[in-house]
């Protein structure tokens, strides 16, 4: 029998194969003279874009050039070393060197900031095209990329997922622990020993709730799980941890409303979503713990109208003059005490929320939807009964317990007289985040001879080194466009007319992305000089404590009284 081209008993020659796929997809011509315009064009845009970057904005080299440059010692840090130390050390300062030069010029060239957003927007509009981070669903839909992944990726408990994850990390940071349970049962141990009931709120992001939105794949019912999910949920139930399925009471409202349950250009869920789960919370807490006679707090509510474009259409990075996506506007019902002041959190009340950003949107200012009237205010209102709240926007994972273990070596007994602790985080840390075990218990406080504690009212003007500073995002990288970071400062020298000052480190908070632009702070490193304002963090910690931060890494730092810091402008 003759071999046809498609018998696979013997390969084809190139020759046939060749003839195979011009039969299959074709083939293009292109004349000569298209040939070089097209190679011509190509060597101009490559080399155009430096020539004009260097007209433009000369001081762009320099500023590049001083980004990427070694850190000097701090004096903090000359104690007797290993020569491996040193070499560790030494490859990641060049890493973050390295790193810090490639995020400069991605975030300031002129390709960055005048041509990027065009394209961008060309390529959205025309060709249906997202990014890295951004997945276009049905027109005027967005999807953080995160999410997506979550739910049509492979189960977050198959073992594989767990290797894989497991096996990242480089000297630039630890790899994460991708198991979530062995880090939630842990915290449901240490507060069952405090008698204290832990409820596990794990919350569905929204291709989980819209899959619909996302192609035509899925019918408008359909709700979406990763296949870990319900084998996780009943593992954990199993141990007796009490579990409030966000994703089964949202099912039940999608079946009951035509109405969207999430913003569509937005990572969250809408306010009257909020309000629902709320109320339906609030019933839970009162069917599975005893809250005792806690005094009843009456609350008012009224309704407030508030338009503000969504986190997943900031990170596209849209020209301002595209017309695909607008803004969105909600009616908020926000919580208010009886005088008719904004909700608080109350520390002293029996129940704790440790929460992300679906916990904050609503509630904090800086997210752009408005105040008073997030997860643990509409919870508060539902109950008739104070509610206290730490919530971090970020790594939902692990940075509210971590904020609790931190309170609690602050001589600040978060948990004293807690009944409950609600530990709600989206469903997406259960694949991408991590879940490292933390001590509430454990951590040790940092030395008050060492560090400089603040006392209330207190201001101050000091100069000092910085020996540490935290993580700082690339704008547009993450959904939420601000940003905080810690610093480590040493030798610190208060001005002359304040007194003089009986300790030599502080662990300052400063801002170092405002609406998704970099600070000055930013581009600070470490053996840097810094000329710096101080006021205690109590005084702005009600308004800034759930922005996402970059903490210092090392824990006798990181547990120390923190102050609010402002860079002076003439700072050295």
């Amino acid at each position: 029998m003759t071999p046809t081209k498609f018998d696979n008993r013997r390969p084809a020659d190139p020759l046939t194969r060749i003839e195979v796929a011009r039969n299959e997809v074709g083939e293009t011509e292109v004349r000569r003279s298209t040939a070089r315009w097209l190679a011509t064009a190509f060597v101009i845009l490559i080399a155009i874009t430096p020539i004009l970057q260097f007209i433009v904005a000369q001081e762009f080299y320099g500023m590049a050039v001083a980004t990427f440059r070694r850190p000097s010692t701090s004096t903090s840090q000359l104690a007797p070393r290993s020569v491996l130390e040193d070499v560790i050390d030494l490859n990641r300062e060049l890493l973050t060197a390295i790193t810090r030069l490639d995020d400069f010029i991605a975030d300031t060239s002129l390709l960055a900031t005048s041509i990027r957003p065009v394209v961008q927007s060309l390529m959205t509009t025309h060709l249906g095209a997202g990014t890295t981070q951004v997945h276009l669903g049905v027109r005027p839909w967005l999807f953080y990329e995160p999410d997506v992944s979550y739910i049509v990726g492979n189960g977050f408990l198959v073992q594989g997922q767990l290797d894989q994850r497991a096996s990242r990390g480089d000297t630039l940071g630890a790899a994460p622990r991708p198991d979530p349970r062995p880090g939630i049962l842990d915290l449901h141990e240490q507060l069952a020993r405090h008698g204290i009931t832990l409820i596990l709120m794990p919350t569905p992001t929204k291709p989980s709730i819209h899959p619909e939105y996302l192609n035509g794949a899925w019918s408008g019912s359909e709700v979406v799980r990763n296949p870990s999910y319900q084998p996780f949920i009943e593992e954990l139930r199993g141990q007796g941890v009490s579990v409030f399925d966000v994703v089964t009471e949202l099912e039940l409202a999608k079946r009951s409303t035509n109405e969207p349950l999430y913003l569509a250009t937005d990572t969250h869920w809408r306010p009257e979503t909020i309000e629902r789960v709320a109320t339906r919370l609030a019933a839970f807490v009162t069917h599975t713990v005893n809250l005792g006679n806690q005094r009843v707090t009456e609350f008012t509510a009224r309704s407030v109208n508030v338009t503000n474009t969504g986190d997943t259409m900031r990170l596209l990075d849209l020209s301002p003059n595209q017309g695909t996506y607008h803004p969105e506007t909600v009616s908020l019902k926000q919580i208010l005490s009886f005088d008719g002041s904004p909700w608080t959190s109350d520390p002293h009340a029996n129940i704790l929320l440790l929460g992300d950003s679906f916990t904050n949107v609503f509630s904090l200012d800086q997210m752009g939807w408005g105040t008073s009237a997030g997860l643990a205010e509409q919870l508060s209102f539902a109950l008739k009964r104070p509610v206290d709240r730490i919530a971090m926007n970020d790594n939902g994972a692990y940075a509210s317990r971590e904020q609790l273990a931190i309170e609690l070596t602050r001589d600040r007994n978060r948990l004293a007289n807690k009944a409950v602790v609600i530990f709600q985080f989206a469903d997406r840390e259960l694949a991408h985040g991590d879940w490292k075990v933390v001590d509430l218990n454990g951590a040790a406080p940092a030395d008050p001879i060492l560090f400089l504690r603040p006392q209330p009212g207190q201001r101050l003007e000091v100069r000092g080194t910085i020996s540490e500073i935290g993580t700082v995002p690339r704008p547009r990288s993450v959904p939420y466009p601000e940003h905080i970071v810690g610093v480590h400062i040493t030798d610190i020298r208060i001005n002359q007319s304040q007194g003089p000052a009986d300790s030599s480190d502080a662990l300052v908070y400063l801002w170092s992305m405002q609406d998704n632009e970099l600070t000055p702070v930013a581009n600070l490193q470490s053996g840097d000089p810094v000329h710096l304002h101080l006021e205690p963090w109590s005084n702005v910690s009600d308004e800034l404590d759930g922005i996402n931060r970059g903490e210092v890494v090392t824990p006798s730092v990181r547990f120390a009284e923190p102050w609010w810091g402002q860079l002076v402008e003439n700072n050295p």
